[in-house]
């Protein structure tokens, strides 16, 4: 007699379906038809476009109106001020279909997230039901780091599930070994920082207690990570109110093929885009990140400095395909610096919304259009687990900076020079306090304020200055007031970094320097940005001539007489002035120390008083001949502050002088000129390229090469299959050449 098999429930999806059912389903259609959900013909949209567009600005406003419930709930500066958040609605199997401003890059992997647990039937084995909560920030999952946390909601209409609501924020304190909401000290997962495995932390809309208790006893400042979770509940209620009335205003059969068809819609509106402003081809870029871990509080088995190599091609297929391909791209290591394939997947959507996708429209039809080919057991696709992620937007936000130039040039090929931007600042500023704080609480660990970067150049203009973020188009540092009531510090000087900007015809966005006196604690220590910002490497930022940035430093004075130069009515510091004499160690006196970018934590503790200045480069690139720059704009940026003398004349070929009457500089066109010609005679007697290439070749081929830069080469050729044959080739070595 054989066993009966019991009966297997009825799915929550659309017609009684389970979601794995539904997830197959359409993944299945898609790889048949080469058209999202199947759906070769778009009814609605023939029938009636202005109904759908009606239908789809419900919704938009629906996410964009919850993320402003979502800054008033939760009130943190990071929240309140930066707008560190985004809102998402997705499919019930997980495809993104619209998002709100914000830090959209999670979009993608939020839907990635829901897409895990239904791939590990969460519908049976842990239920998914209205008023469920989810929480995830597990990078292993789906996330870029785990200082972004995903809040995700089901929405159910007459018993389906007819979508989910999402919310991102980014938090100011992970309960990383290092505090923070930042931290890149250190070097595995068990360091890293709180890890929440797409978990259900509430039902009936209401956070399990056990989980507030937990949050309490995880991180340093457990009741602002609770309340983001209630402003994140809050904003995933008011899309699900939102949702509800979409469906009875237009009906559930409406509401489900109509998100299908947007999709579709948006992903052949994509290709048609591309067709439109590019030029099919292969570009090419090459990524160096480095790692210097060698003087960090780590285990002394990743306690070591790495260069790692990342090939950037990319692929503009005739019918608007763009194809990204990392192959060389080197090993995984014991950093905070590692990234996914689904972290680059998110960053490729961010960077396409900011360039191309900017209807208003864009979601997972934007990503259908793309594809990343990516190694797996390399830095962009580990093998292991156990790794942190602190700083996985190092990767994203350097490599897609070069993207961003690579598309420029397919643009600038098209004839849409307007479009043209020079990559992507990454990040600014001092990020993690730890310690005790201006209110006696102890541990302590916060984020500082961030978005002051400066952005990439245009073919047609400068780059805006201190206002960019590929990570977040609405760049805002927000006010520095309500900051200090988060941070035991006072804002002595915020102003722009002369020089700071990348050299050309129109040069890069020039960065925020803060200059901070820690107040009122015994006991503090400070972290920057830690790897994603380069120390030795200059990121071949720049385009048709323009140069990259400069590199980065942080000023730090301890035992500071800052209360002695305050009792005196004395200057204390307010600026950078010149790097090879800065006004901080010519004012303050006390134990000067300077650091690095990538330095990760100051290995000062920092008391009332003491003083703390970031002078920031964010590796944002010039477009064209610095020479070829107009000398009114050269003059313009001498006169504002952000170009120097040094800078006009060895650079630019600009020969100026302040004025002090005037209280300005003048140019002296003439010599200008003349500086101009004998720079151009200069470069016709320079070495031809032939020579160079033979040169460095003979040099290959003698192993003269620092021995980091020799691992790394190695690690690539060893990783590789196309880009190491394509490396030899170029530089004419044997087939089996290594370092």
């Amino acid at each position: 007699m054989t066993q009966q098999q019991p009966s297997r429930c009825a799915g929550i999806g659309e017609g009684g379906r389970t979601l794995i059912e539904m997830l197959e389903d359409g993944t299945g259609r898609l790889a048949d038809s080469g058209h999202y959900y199947g759906l070769e013909r778009l009814d609605l949209w023939e029938a009636d476009p202005m109904r759908m567009e009606l239908f789809h600005s419900r919704l938009l406003a629906a996410v964009g109106a919850a993320r402003e419930v979502t800054r008033m709930i939760s009130a943190s500066p990071m929240v309140r001020e930066s707008g560190e958040l985004c809102i998402g609605f997705f499919t019930p199997d997980g495809d993104f279909f619209i998002q709100s401003r914000g830090i959209g890059g999670h979009a993608s992997i939020m839907g990635d997230v829901i897409k895990w647990m239904i791939r590990h039937n969460y519908e049976e084995e842990v239920g998914i039901r209205e008023g469920d909560l989810f929480c995830s920030n597990e990078i292993d999952i789906a996330a870029i780091h785990n200082q972004d946390v995903y809040d995700l909601l089901p929405i159910f209409w007459e018993n389906e599930l007819v979508g989910w609501s999402g919310t991102v924020i980014h938090e100011m304190e992970i309960g990383a070994v290092i505090p923070g909401g930042m931290p890149t000290a250190q070097s595995e997962r068990f360091t890293d920082g709180v890890r929440i495995c797409a978990e259900k932390v509430g039902e009936n809309n209401q956070l399990y207690k056990y989980f507030e208790r937990s949050c309490k006893f995880k991180l340093r400042m457990g009741d602002q990570f609770l309340l983001d979770r209630k402003g994140a509940i809050a904003a995933n209620l008011k899309v699900r109110e939102e949702v509800r009335k979409t469906i009875e205003e237009f009906g559930l059969d409406y509401f489900r093929r109509g998100t299908r068809e947007l999709i579709e819609r948006e992903r052949r509106d994509q290709l048609a885009r591309v067709r439109m402003r590019t030029v099919p081809g292969r570009y090419r870029n090459c990524l160096m990140e480095e790692y210097m871990l060698s003087h960090m509080p780590v285990a002394v088995l990743h306690r070591k400095d790495q260069y790692t190599l990342i090939p950037i091609e990319f692929v503009i297929e005739p019918n608007g395909k763009y194809v990204l391909d990392f192959d060389g791209a080197g090993s995984w290591g014991w950093h905070a610096a590692n990234t996914t394939p689904a972290a680059l997947r998110s960053a490729l959507g961010i960077a396409l919304i900011d360039t191309i996708a900017y209807t208003g429209k864009a979601n997972e039809g934007t990503l259908l259009a793309t594809e990343l080919r990516v190694p797996y057991d390399s830095v962009m696709w580990p093998s292991t687990v156990f790794l942190p992620y602190a700083s996985a937007w190092s990767i994203l936000l350097n490599g897609y900076g070069l993207w961003l130039s690579l598309q420029s040039r397919a643009f600038f090929s098209r004839g849409f020079k307007e479009e043209v931007l020079v990559g992507a600042g990454s990040g600014d500023g001092m990020q993690d306090f730890a310690g005790m704080d201006h209110y006696g609480r102890e541990p302590f660990g916060c984020i500082f304020a961030l978005n002051g970067a400066g952005g990439g150049a245009f073919a047609i203009r400068d780059a805006v200055d201190c206002a960019f973020g590929l990570y977040n188009p609405e760049s805002d540092i927000g006010n520095i007031e309500v900051w200090e009531l988060a941070v035991p510090v006072v804002t002595l000087g915020a102003s722009i970094l002369r020089d700071s900007g990348g050299c050309g015809k129109y040069r890069g966005g020039c960065t925020q320097s803060n200059t901070l006196m820690i107040y009122n604690t015994p006991r503090v220590c400070v972290g920057d940005m830690g790897m994603q910002l380069q120390s030795k490497v200059l990121i071949n930022s720049g385009m048709f001539g323009g140069y990259p940035s400069g590199t980065s430093q942080v000023f730090v004075v301890t035992d500071a007489n800052t209360q002695e130069l305050i009792s005196q009515k004395k200057p204390l510091v307010h600026d950078v002035g010149d790097f090879r004499s800065p006004d901080i160690e010519k004012n303050i006196q006390g134990h000067h120390r300077r650091y690095p970018a990538g330095f990760g934590l100051t290995e000062d503790v920092l008391k009332a008083g003491d003083i703390i200045q970031n002078a920031t480069s964010c590796q944002t690139g010039g477009y064209g001949d610095p020479i070829e720059r107009d000398s009114k704009l050269v003059k313009k940026d001498m006169d504002n502050g952000l170009c120097s003398e040094e800078m006009a004349k060895n650079i630019y070929c600009v020969a100026a002088s302040y004025d002090p009457d005037e209280e300005e500089y003048l140019v002296d066109e003439q010599k200008t000129s003349d500086l101009r010609n004998a720079e151009r005679q200069r470069r016709l007697g320079a070495t031809p390229v032939r020579e160079w290439w033979k040169r460095r070749r003979e040099a290959l081929l003698n192993r003269q090469v620092h021995p980091l830069l020799k691992s790394m080469y190695n690690d690539s050729m060893a990783k590789g299959n196309r880009w190491p044959a394509e490396f030899r080739a170029f530089w004419d070595l044997p087939g089996e050449f290594t370092f």
